[in-house]
């Protein structure tokens, strides 16, 4: 241990955090999926021109900067995990798709079940199910409108609002794992630098694609403008951890500071303000405390994947039984305890064993003891 390295549980370091299991990021990852149903909950009881609460102080709604923070946390996680798979970027890969597919691959096959079942599809057929499935599993072209799907809620004619951010989550693992493949990633700053600028370079270019696309490839590159920043945030905290100290006083501060910023502030450069103070909460709440610890069981995948069509078929219910739509808090209250169950079933029954095959398929080596190159080590 070096001389100015402290052992994890008596330091506020980032640095010193980084690789230890004693954190609450399963909590805080179930929370995030929690809040994305809260929140679509408005839109779903009132239609898709409804403002969730604090709009207008926080600029985008609390279930986006969630998704934000999707995003923030495995660029910092994920590039540790990059790191020990220096010389293993085929494994990093597997890992990464064995996380996210094997569940969306049940959950493409069994919603368009699920609805026609139930009849929440009209009209729909066994080739519009499987035609939905296949354009779910491959990101490329999710179908977002479905003729016939919920057709007289308030939010009509859409299956699932939550799976457009797998894409892009796909995406950035491809990005980071092109950078870290060249074996500089975690010794040569300039790669950094360049891995960097790419990300800004394509968010800019979002940005100005703002309301001149609607659909194709350049769509993906605006829907992608915050959430892509969000994981180079991760990413620049995980190599500056060094840097970082953890305080509850200053996370609250600058969120505070965030939060007036935003007011005065171009909006984009305001959201990305409140966004990286967000995400020093989320650091502050996963390392600081005694003993923190995660759940048995990580359902939060689960619940996010699920969670708009189980809340439509929720409002739906409410409808067929009472004759009118649920406010917001009953959509909430009716599908998270269903969320979680599916979760806890998703977890224990797909994710689980598919993150286990691993371990048969490839064996993953040995990185360094040091869990980061600092700053002031890099070339």
């Amino acid at each position: 241990m070096r001389a100015d390295q402290t052992k994890p549980g008596n330091s506020n370091r980032l640095f010193d955090k980084i690789g230890s299991r004693a954190n609450r990021f399963d909590q805080i990852r179930l929370s995030l999926a929690l809040l994305v149903v809260l929140g679509h909950s408005w839109y779903l009881s009132a239609g898709p021109d409804a403002h969730v609460p604090l709009e207008g102080l926080t600029l985008m709604g609390f279930h986006q900067y969630s998704v934000f923070l999707f995003f923030f946390i495995p660029g910092f996680l994920v590039t540790e995990s990059a790191r020990r798979r220096q010389g293993d970027m085929a494994g990093f890969v597997l890992a990464r798709m064995l996380r996210i597919f094997p569940a969306l691959i049940v959950c493409a096959v069994l919603t368009p079940v699920v609805l026609i079942g139930f009849g929440a599809w009209e009209n729909a057929s066994a080739s519009d199910a499987l035609r939905y499935a296949f354009r779910l599993i491959g990101l490329i072209a999710i179908e977002f409108n479905v003729d016939g799907a919920f057709a007289n809620l308030p939010f009509a004619n859409s299956v699932n609002g939550s799976v457009w951010s797998l894409r892009h989550e796909v995406g950035v693992y491809a990005l980071l794992a092109i950078f870290a493949a060249t074996g500089m990633f975690f010794t040569h700053r300039i790669m950094l630098a360049l891995f960097a600028g790419t990300v800004i370079a394509i968010a800019a270019f979002g940005h100005a694609l703002a309301g001149k696309v609607d659909g194709g490839p350049l769509f993906l590159v605006f829907e992608t403008r915050y959430v892509i920043v969000a994981f180079l945030i991760g990413v620049l905290a995980h190599r500056a951890a060094g840097l970082i100290r953890l305080s509850w006083p200053a996370a609250l501060g600058l969120l505070a500071a965030a939060l007036a910023a935003g007011q005065i502030l171009p909006e984009a450069i305001g959201i990305y303000a409140i966004g990286t103070a967000f995400s020093y909460l989320v650091l502050c709440a996963a390392y600081l405390g005694r003993d923190p610890a995660g759940l048995k069981h990580d359902v939060s995948y689960g619940v996010y994947i699920y969670g708009w069509p189980v809340q439509q078929l929720a409002v739906m219910t409410h409808i067929a039984a009472y004759g009118v739509a649920p406010g917001p808090l009953m959509v909430f209250l009716l599908s998270a305890p269903l969320l979680v169950a599916i979760g806890t079933v998703s977890w224990l029954l797909i994710e689980k064993p598919a993150l286990g095959l691993q371990k048969t398929l490839r064996r993953m080596p040995r990185g360094g003891r040091n869990p980061v190159g600092a700053m002031a080590g890099t070339k």
